[in-house]
């Protein structure tokens, strides 16, 4: 400073002065970093205080009189005081290692009785959770665990962060896949910031091994990490019986009357996957001249057996209902014939010139063809065996219709027995004589 008297200067001039900062002004001093504002859950958040006077100037630096000056308290899902850090240049570095996301406020003020409150404070940090990981987000749902073939399997998906705050996902980056790794037709919808529900679909029941993972980018490479409990085993059961689905074994629409029916029915789903549970109502009938209804049994697993007997002759449509409704490619047309012929109700129907002339005649016999039900029968499971004995001449058999003629030639006088028999059963008379 230089004092001067008619323009020069007194003795001792110029003087050297010090000009002190005033005291610290807490409204004027300095709070400034993006720590204040906001921040991510175990990242440290830091924020500058630099202490200043009315008129902006920085504090003088003193060691001693910088300790405990001030103060910073954070209040939110945790309350803590912050770490302070003194810079050695009147300016501090307030530090907060924070890991429960959330808002806060932070306070920071004067150790003075007054405790004034520096600048704008308080300050309100919002502090986000950090980035998913897999390991820690939880899996639920049927589609983890069981559910039915075609329909919607669900999956909800909470995803944290490293320290268990509801972390948020990209959707993007998820991935839900069988063993081999092939993708499962999913639909995603975030119901909340942290929360996504998936719903995917397999048709065919089975076992399976259901990956729900999360990828991440690691020095350039994406790796895929699983959530929860990933990978899951998955058992995907049959639907519900669908009528159009269900299968309907008989040999054959041509029935034998006198030989009770049997036709096996088998449930399938609406994806063609046979159904394991039974329980069904399942009725099966046949309609013609008469109906006629079948008595059913369950076998379990989703298969039945439904026999039909006192059938008629006659021709009829077959019907099987599940639950209600046609079942199978629908009603089938059957035809109910005479069974085969039974020797014991079969018999002779004449009996002709049984007196002949050896070499110059014919011995015969006619028989009329019975099924066990007594109905006329032209059909025959065995062949008809004849057999004469002593074993001379020439033997034939004519079939007509329900009837059938054996003619004997006889080429030795003599008298013979003529049997007539399937298997080991004799038709009725038999053995004739000749």
């Amino acid at each position: 400073m230089r004092v001067t008297t008619d323009g020069l200067p007194i003795k001792g001039s110029p003087f050297v002065v010090d000009i002190y900062p005033d005291v610290i002004s807490p409204p004027d001093c300095s709070v400034v970093g993006s720590g204040l504002t906001v921040g991510t859950a175990g990242v440290l958040s830091t924020f500058l205080v630099q202490l200043r006077d009315r008129f902006s100037n920085l504090r003088r630096y003193n060691e001693l009189a910088a300790a405990g000056i001030f103060t910073a308290e954070v209040d939110g899902p945790l309350s803590l005081s912050a770490e302070i850090v003194d810079l050695l240049d009147s300016s501090y570095q307030v530090r907060l290692d924070l890991t429960v996301s959330g808002t806060y406020k932070i306070s920071v003020r004067m150790t003075t009785e007054a405790a004034d409150r520096l600048a704008e404070s308080p300050y309100t940090l919002v502090l986000k959770p950090g980035p998913v990981t897999a390991a820690l987000t939880s899996v639920s749902g049927e589609g983890t665990t069981t559910f039915q073939a075609g329909s919607d399997a669900f999956v909800r998906m909470e995803f944290k962060d490293e320290w268990t705050n509801p972390a948020v996902p990209d959707v993007a980056k998820i991935f839900i896949t069988s063993a081999n790794n092939s993708l499962v037709n999913t639909t995603f919808a975030q119901v909340s910031t942290a929360i996504v529900d998936a719903r995917y679909t397999i048709t065919r029941s089975d076992e399976y091994q259901i990956n729900v993972q999360y990828y991440r980018t690691v020095n350039g490479s994406i790796v895929f990490e699983h959530m929860g409990a990933s990978p899951f085993a998955v058992t995907v059961t049959p639907g519900p019986p669908h009528p159009p689905n269900t299968m309907i074994y008989t040999d054959g629409t041509i029935w034998r009357v006198d030989v009770p029916k049997i036709i096996r029915i088998v449930t399938a789903d609406k994806s063609g996957n046979n159904c394991t549970v039974s329980g069904a109502i399942l009725s099966a009938s046949i309609s013609g001249g008469s109906v006629i209804r079948a008595t059913t049994e369950d076998l379990l697993q989703g298969s039945y057996l439904s026999t039909f007997v006192d059938l008629e002759l006659g021709d009829f449509t077959l019907e099987v209902k599940l639950n209600g409704q046609v079942a199978g490619m629908g009603p089938l047309a059957v035809q109910v014939v005479p069974g085969y012929a039974a020797p014991s109700n079969s018999f002779a129907r004449s009996l002709l010139s049984l007196e002949s002339i050896a070499g110059d005649g014919l011995s015969q016999v006619t028989l009329q063809l019975r099924d066990r039900l007594h109905n006329p029968t032209s059909d025959v499971d065995a062949a008809i065996e004849i057999l004469t004995a002593p074993v001379t001449g020439l033997v034939t058999v004519e079939p007509v219709g329900t009837q059938v003629t054996v003619s004997f030639n006889a080429t030795r006088a003599g008298s013979y027995q003529l049997t007539v028999r399937i298997g080991q059963t004799h038709f009725v008379g038999s053995p004739f004589t000749a």
